[in-house]
């Protein structure tokens, strides 16, 4: 199955026990632990009923042993994540699957790139690699658009493989955007344009970088590029919001792979607390509302970036 159709199947069963989910491609994990978190954690405490390991940061053996042996609040099975087993050495590798083997109150997912015969007895799901054939990525494309509810001409899927490749993480995050958007794109292709050109990407990049330096004036040069560039509101309010989730996302405990502001976003969420947390999205959400109901007004962008850049 593709990346999609496990996502989905995730959605709609539950997997039970041991699970291997073999892959090549990347994977989102912060799309698939929100699978896991509405699909098994509803009503759960994450605190105890939710573990997360990175192999490739750290293996602690007793750690893991622990939240085997956690018992369940309010919820039926503990939920446990295991990501690059792969880079396990042999000897560690028999020692987690040893460990993991005796739980009987938690569902496992581990992901693994390399196959291991150990590991054959569990259910295993396989992820197929993305194609790197055009014709078959716009195909994938078409797919996704379905499910985000949306309809594109087959001239901008194509543009959207020329801009994204195969980076299927990357095209669904655009393919987001649209959807907000709605029907406008119909109507307006220069916005079509604006929301998947690649100046988008590095708008978002400058402006991400300046809040979390906390340069005001910063904020300010970057905020008129992009008013002189016409962007949109929701695209606007898309960036800012998807800021927020990383640094909220870091401040629990995730990590940002392969993010070229990583460093920037940890030092941010270490000054949190629950109440900055609130304060930040208050505002967000105070800022969202106005923009929406008058659209792109420069006194409101100013005050509530400056009121966003004192609460982090």
């Amino acid at each position: 199955m593709n990346i999609f159709e496990f996502y989905n199947n995730l959605s709609g069963k539950r997997y039970s026990g041991i699970n291997v989910i073999l892959y090549k491609d990347n994977i989102d994990r912060k799309k698939f632990e929100e699978i896991l978190k509405v699909r098994y954690l509803k009503g759960c405490s994450l605190e105890f009923n939710y573990f997360v390991f990175d192999l490739e940061e750290k293996f602690e053996i007793s750690s893991i042993s622990s939240s085997l042996q956690a018992y369940s609040f309010g919820c039926d099975r503990n939920v446990i994540v295991i990501y690059s087993f792969e880079s396990l050495n042999a000897k560690d590798r028999d020692l987690l699957i040893s460990s993991l083997e005796k739980s009987d109150n938690a569902d496992i997912f581990i992901f693994s790139r390399e196959k291991y015969k150990s590991l054959s007895k569990f259910n295993i799901i396989e992820i197929k690699a993305i194609s790197k054939r055009p014709s078959d990525i716009v195909v994938l494309v078409n797919e996704m658009c379905k499910k985000h509810g949306i309809r594109l001409s087959p001239k901008n899927m194509k543009l959207i493989v020329q801009l994204y490749g195969n980076d299927i993480d990357k095209i669904d995050r655009v393919l987001e955007q649209l959807e907000l958007i709605g029907d406008q794109i119909k109507d307006k292709p220069d916005l079509f344009l604006k929301v998947v050109g690649e100046g988008s990407q590095i708008s978002f990049y400058k402006l991400s970088k300046s809040f979390l330096d906390k340069d005001d004036n910063g904020m300010k040069e970057n905020i008129d590029n992009l008013l002189n560039w016409g962007v949109h509101p929701v695209l606007f309010l898309s960036m800012f919001k998807s800021m927020l989730l990383k640094i909220v996302a870091v401040y629990e405990g995730e990590s940002l792979r392969g993010d070229y502001l990583k460093e920037k976003y940890e030092k941010i969420a270490r000054e949190l607390d629950d109440k900055k947390v609130k304060k930040l999205f208050d505002l967000f959400y105070n800022m969202e509302y106005k923009l929406r109901v008058i659209g792109i007004d420069r006194d409101v962008i100013d005050f509530y970036t400056h009121e966003l850049l004192k609460a982090i």
